[in-house]
């Protein structure tokens, strides 16, 4: 954003970039006209290989602007080679190297530094004006890289040996293939992995790639080098963290699914107006306890009775835990959910006599859907607990943008139980510490959080994005960000928060606060107590107050970060144990205090995410603009960032399980199968070194292995065992699951239950609940459910299990000749 508001400002004509730095620039502006430089008119490009992608993407957004590519070596003045883009071609596997500058000589030579017609591969050696001295104090490797140059007639004149491979095209301009030294073998066969990555650059799916060698380690069946393809997604939308609409139906529909199935189960509760069904803990996939679902329920009615809202809009009302307690006191009521099973149950508890409440309205459609709500007809929008099952953000703002236009100037958007992405690390770690067995060690629990957090499918937000909302939409007059209240610690207590949106009217008079440091002065409970007693201040501040609820989740993950400290998980458990609570608060002790002096009270995250602050307002001060006034930190003035950097992806997971099958097909029509990677990594950038350049060593290492349970691994015993087991190894994407796993020690959550589920209805056609899965959370209990559906539906599942693992032996060739009639395997046939 800096360089390009500088660019507008100095009108500057020419940059001079490499393009790691260009494709950031590209992707940050690319949802921002109005910080695209149309003034820059030149733009050099020198250093790593430029996307062939990449100058039709800037072309696109600043009009008129010509790209040059510059290749060469620190060695010889950096560039020595200049090629003039114009129209990149589409069978490109990068843009050319072109040819030497002026007074600058290029080579490309075999080992015996012999010249190599156009077309044929060799090492770039670069001559001329350029070449440079050598490496200060370093004569050995001088003398490997500057080597005499046997086609000058100069006596003592050198080239530089570059290690680039490159050959020479029809039209005379190089042409970059990889680099030497990233020539490997494998199986016998020599590959070269730049020549693979830029093949996977050639998928519209794909940004950036990068594809390494390692060495596989000892013990394993197959020994010598393994392929392992780095992938930078190449994302649709309008903004680039913005999925494809197809993904995001997708994405609703698994949610709606799920409740679908969930709904039509019967709750547990005896109170029919606190249907409960499907709210279960993260931890242990049980249902969480009536009495904290009751406090976490009543809390929000709390907060959005003390609105006063007379004509409510509640989109996801599920089973109408709030409505049932709100619509009482209101006048209009209209609920929506995209579940006709929640509805229903709403409709029939609606019908029973003592529940009289015809002024609620019910419809059944998705969260964007306003079609023919009328603008400021409501009061307050109620989006509770659902943010989290959007697709993305995106989504969110076409929800959130709805709601503001129909909601009355003066009125309110009601966004509750939103969890924290600055909390997503210390979420995944408290489960994950809680689920692992006690012998994991330390780098393990590591790898498992890192794995929960790449494939979560729930939409966590940084609460600053209420506040560039704020900044981004002029109805938005005031905001109120709120930790959950809750004496119950669990994870809606701890990671999550509301917001309130005040939507146009008046803007309230801002007015300053004096903000006390509670650490810094020492401060108490009984302290803020006595000072709100004598002085009696208007409004009063304190910032970074240390939050009890999240003291043990932010230890671990500090453990975590540090090479010292407990080695396994059972000695991280005994760490925390031995912790004391000595200097951390409770929000609850703050609240507290409102019961029994006359101040509201709000509290929202500090600068850190393991404290908070709390305001303090005399309920007789009257109204005052708070949302502004806050200490400085980074929920204060919001600096422009994309939308995409206020929340996670949900999709990133699902997309790339649908990605690396396409990649390898691509692969497989394009490259020898002895080029095919085995492994794919997807990344959300390739890491780079502080030049700019690719950091190989910085590259995470790959896990497809099976994560270890507390069961030991035993293979598949039977046909439908091995189509099960092979059905979850592809979902979670291990390379083997034994048939003990248990489905919540490997990551499991609804979203994947769902996807295992469809899979095995499209493989068995039986009835297979979801509420199968959960109450069989490993493959041999859930093989027994599927065997004793398919006796009670007189379906073989034995059978159409072998037949699936016999067709899925055969050749692809075979394949298609039995599907073009060529096949004489009647028995093939027969099974098909």
């Amino acid at each position: 954003a800096r360089w390009a508001e500088l660019m507008i400002q100095h009108e500057i004509t020419v940059w001079h970039s490499v393009p790691a730095l260009l494709e950031m620039f590209v992707n940050h502006i690319s949802d921002r006209a109005d910080l695209c430089p149309q003034s820059l008119r030149l733009v050099l490009l020198g250093g790593d290989w430029i996307p062939v992608n990449l100058p039709d993407r800037l072309k696109a957004m600043v009009k008129g602007v010509h790209m040059v590519s510059m290749g060469g070596a620190t060695e010889c003045s950096m560039d020595s080679t200049i090629y003039d883009i114009e129209a990149p071609s589409s069978n490109w596997k990068s843009i050319p190297y072109g040819v030497p500058m002026a007074n600058q000589l290029a080579y490309v030579l075999d080992s015996r530094f012999n010249p190599l017609p156009i077309g044929v591969p060799g090492e770039l050696y670069l001559g001329g004006i350029g070449v440079g001295s050598g490496y200060l104090n370093r004569a050995q490797l001088t003398a490997e890289k500057f080597v005499p140059n046997p086609f000058s007639g100069v006596p003592g004149d050198r080239m530089y040996r570059t290690g680039d491979l490159v050959r020479y095209m029809l039209d005379g301009n190089l042409e970059l293939l990889g680099r030497i030294d990233f020539q490997v073998k494998v199986r016998g066969y020599r590959v070269e992995l730049g020549e693979i990555a830029s093949t996977l650059c050639q998928h519209s799916a794909v940004k950036e790639a990068l594809v390494v060698a390692n060495d596989i380690e000892q013990g394993t069946p197959s020994k010598g080098k393994q392929l392992v393809a780095y992938v930078v997604q190449q994302l649709q939308g309008n903004d680039e963290g913005a999925p494809s609409n197809q993904s995001q139906t997708e994405h609703i529909s698994q949610w709606q699914q799920i409740y679908a199935e969930t709904y039509s189960e019967t709750s547990d509760t005896h109170d029919p107006t606190f249907n409960i069904i499907g709210w279960n803990s993260s931890y242990t996939g049980l249902p969480i306890p009536l009495e904290e679902m009751r406090e976490w329920v009543d809390q929000s009615i709390q907060r959005i009775l003390a609105l006063q809202p007379t004509r409510i809009l509640e989109l996801a009302c599920g089973t109408g835990l709030l409505l049932f307690k709100v619509a009482p006191h209101c006048e209009k009521y209209v609920g929506v959910d995209f579940s006709n099973e929640g509805l229903n149950y709403i409709r029939q508890q609606l019908a029973r006599p003592e529940l009289d409440m015809s002024q609620v309205t019910l419809l059944q459609r998705m969260a964007d859907n306003f079609e023919g709500i009328e603008p400021d007809s409501f009061d307050l929008v109620i989006l509770h607990s659902v943010v989290q099952l959007f697709p993305g953000i995106d989504y969110l703002l076409r929800v959130l943008e709805g709601a503001i236009n129909a909601v009355q100037p003066g009125g309110f958007i009601f966004v509750g139980d939103v969890i924290s992405l600055p909390l997503l690390e210390a979420f995944h770690t408290s489960v994950q510490l809680f689920q692992a067995p006690s012998w994991v060690s330390k780098a393990e629990l590591r790898q498992r959080v890192q794995k929960a957090m790449n494939k979560e499918e729930q939409l966590f937000l940084d609460p600053a994005f209420f506040t560039a909302l704020m900044q981004h939409h002029p109805k938005i007059t005031q905001i109120e960000i709120q930790l959950r209240r809750g004496r119950f610690l669990n994870e809606m207590t701890r990671f999550r928060f509301d917001v309130v949106l005040h939507i146009g009217g008046e803007i309230e008079a801002k007015k300053e606060i004096q903000w006390l440091d509670w650490q810094e002065q020492k401060m108490t409970i009984s302290a803020v107590h006595k000072l709100l007693t004598e002085a009696e201040p208007e409004i009063m501040g304190i910032a970074s107050v240390p939050n009890s609820r999240l003291a043990a989740e932010v230890t671990v993950v500090e453990l975590l970060a540090s090479s010292n400290g407990p080695e396994t998980v059972e000695d991280m458990r005994a760490t925390l144990d031995q912790m004391t609570q000595n200097g951390f608060i409770d929000p609850e002790d703050f609240w507290a205090i409102s019961d029994k002096l006359p101040y509201d009270v709000s509290i929202n995250w500090s600068t850190s995410v393991s404290s908070f602050d709390v305001l303090f307002r005399h309920r007789m001060a009257g109204s005052a603009n708070l949302s502004r006034s806050r200490p400085p930190g980074p929920h204060g003035k919001v600096s422009i960032k994309p939308w995409s950097n206020y929340a996670n992806n949900p999709l990133q997971s699902a997309m790339a399980r649908r990605l690396v099958p396409e990649l390898r097909t691509f692969l497989q029509e394009k490259l020898p199968d002895y080029m095919a990677p085995s492994t794919f990594v997807l990344l959300d950038a390739l890491p780079l070194s502080p030049n700019g350049k690719v950091d190989r060593r910085a590259l995470p290492p790959p896990d497809q292995t099976r994560p270890e349970g507390t069961a030991d691994f035993v293979s598949p015993r039977n046909p439908v065992e091995e189509v099960v087991a092979s059905i979850w190894a592809e979902v979670f994407d291990f390379e083997q699951v034994g048939i003990h796993d248990n489905f919540l020690e490997m990551g499991g959550h609804s979203l994947l239950a769902i996807q295992i589920m469809s899979r095995l209805l499209d493989v068995f056609p039986v009835e297979l609940p979801l509420r199968y899965l959960f109450a069989s959370p490993n493959v041999a209990e859930l093989v027994k459910r599927i065997e004793e559906a398919g006796n009670d539906a007189g379906v073989e599942v034995m059978e159409i299990a072998r037949m699936l693992i016999s067709v899925a032996q055969l050749s692809d060739q075979k394949v298609k000749s039995i599907l073009a009639g060529e096949a004489d395997d009647t028995s093939i046939l027969k099974q098909l």
